[in-house]
């Protein structure tokens, strides 16, 4: 049975980080990734969205999107958070319709904003 891995020394980090500097200034290594601003990417994305040239072909190319992003996996197959980002994104559809229909039997056509939240908020903590 294989016993647990010592931890490196400061010297062996110090090589590590020279090693793959230097890699990376050969290109044998991609460069380091800049870190993601999720907020400005979020903000960025959205107001794209909302100036797109409106068509119902958009349904179609949301749809088939979110399913993309709902099979994403890792490398051991686990299921990745965007994955589940997503499927709560195709979930809260399906509960907004039935949220609608169930208004509409009631003979409504008015509803509270706070009514339609607290109808989703079991997807909204899934």
């Amino acid at each position: 049975m294989a016993g647990k891995s010592k931890r490196l020394t400061q010297k062996q980090k110090n090589a590590n980080r020279e090693t793959k500097k230097r890699l990376q200034a050969e290109g044998i290594l991609p460069p380091d990734k800049k870190k993601l601003n999720r907020k400005k990417f979020i903000d960025d994305t959205i107001n794209e969205w909302r100036n797109r040239e409106y068509s119902p072909i958009w349904d179609v190319y949301l749809a088939e999107a979110a399913l993309i992003i709902s099979a994403r996996t890792d490398r051991k197959y686990n299921v990745s958070l965007e994955a589940v980002g997503a499927a709560k994104v195709l979930k809260m559809a399906l509960k907004v319709k039935e949220f609608e229909d169930k208004v509409r039997e009631e003979g409504r056509t008015k509803y509270t904003y706070q009514e339609k939240i607290d109808y989703l908020r079991d997807t909204f903590q899934a």
